[in-house]
């Protein structure tokens, strides 16, 4: 056989039958034929092939299983195989028809990589777009592919809740939620306590239960990271967990004693007063209690550290406590807290507001 003919493909419009469909073009065996529909590469079990005068030299045709519908196109596209299958052996004489039948091919497959290059012989195409992608351009060397991304990329606009705990606190199954600015198509959640980690969130990823209970009985932070990704872009988020001791001020009858019991978010003096809590986390310098107004009262307040000076921030001038009491306060999760009450010098009448300055 001569290759004489440049033409790898065929193209028909269906009309609602099954062909046949012919083709003039030489193929080296029924495999090297490719038939799309609509675009769409077919098995080989979805047509037939006959050639022309019992050899594929002149080219045959194609008969379809399912008739094409109307106005599908349908594509009889050469795609040799890239295979060698001949086989030449020193000193055994090789018929000319097998040197003529290896030539056939590599010309064929030249052929097609022409035709692909130059565009008219791509049966699909070889990029496909994912979300975010533009692919534009044939794929030939005239008009190559250029792939973009396409708008602003996928960010986390939201991520929710933290939380705050107190020692001892079991914090069971907490839920967060979230939103983008654009559409994952895949997220999860992982937390540096290990806990259902990663724990992937389904479709559309805005919102998730760790299910586990995480509780700490000294200070701690565990940090839990939403990770989100468009196939483009993999934005993350990060919110906390925190456990602090609770500490506590307010007024009471003068003279309490060591023993200071919890209950609940209250700690009870020995003079049954309670003082309600001043927030999660030790005190620090500049913060502030109350402001608090005894009427022939004492100020209290219950904090971590024994050796702060105060002023009263209503007035500038220096706050008066008693040395503090050392405590050990049992919180209402059954930690056991090394704290320190302090006792204003004096029953006091008015509003005050204690401020740590040192």
């Amino acid at each position: 056989m001569t290759v004489l003919s440049t033409n790898v493909s065929v193209t028909y419009t269906g009309s609602g039958t099954v062909g046949p469909f012919a083709f003039t073009f030489s193929i080296s065996s029924p495999a090297a034929m490719t038939v799309y529909v609509n675009n769409t590469l077919q098995s080989s079990s979805a047509y037939t092939i006959a050639p022309v005068n019992n050899n594929y030299d002149n080219g045959g045709s194609v008969t379809m299983i399912a008739p094409v519908p109307n106005g599908q196109p349908i594509k009889l596209q050469r795609s040799t195989p890239l295979t060698q299958t001949q086989v030449y052996t020193d000193n055994i004489p090789q018929p000319l028809n097998q040197w003529e039948n290896g030539l056939d091919k590599l010309t064929e497959i030249v052929q097609e990589i022409a035709a692909n290059q130059s565009g008219s012989g791509s049966g699909t195409t070889s990029v496909t777009a994912g979300t975010g992608i533009t692919v534009t351009g044939t794929g030939t060397l005239t008009d190559p592919y250029i792939i973009s991304t396409t708008g602003a990329p996928l960010s986390i606009a939201s991520f929710t809740p933290g939380f705050a705990a107190e020692l001892g606190q079991n914090v069971i199954n907490p839920s967060f939620s979230a939103t983008y600015t654009g559409a994952p198509t895949s997220a999860n959640i992982t937390n540096t306590d290990a806990i259902n980690s990663p724990h992937a969130l389904t479709a559309p990823f805005t919102s998730a239960t760790l299910v586990g209970t995480f509780s700490h009985s000294a200070a701690a932070t565990v940090t839990f990271t939403l990770h989100a990704s468009d196939g483009i872009s993999n934005p993350t988020a990060t919110v906390t967990g925190t456990w602090a001791e609770r500490i506590f001020g307010g007024v009471g009858a003068s003279g309490a004693t060591s023993t200071v019991t919890a209950s609940g978010t209250t700690a009870v003096l020995s003079t049954t007063d309670a003082l309600p809590s001043a927030g999660l986390g030790v005190e620090t310098v500049g913060e502030l209690f109350g402001p608090y107004t005894p009427s022939g009262q004492c100020v209290y307040l219950l904090l971590s550290g024994g050796t702060h000076t105060f002023t009263d921030n209503l007035t500038g001038f220096p706050f008066a406590f008693n040395a503090p009491i050392a405590v050990t306060f049992v919180n209402q999760y059954g930690v056991s807290l090394s704290m320190f009450l302090y006792q204003s010098v004096n029953p006091l009448t008015g509003t005050f507001q204690p401020k740590v300055t040192s």
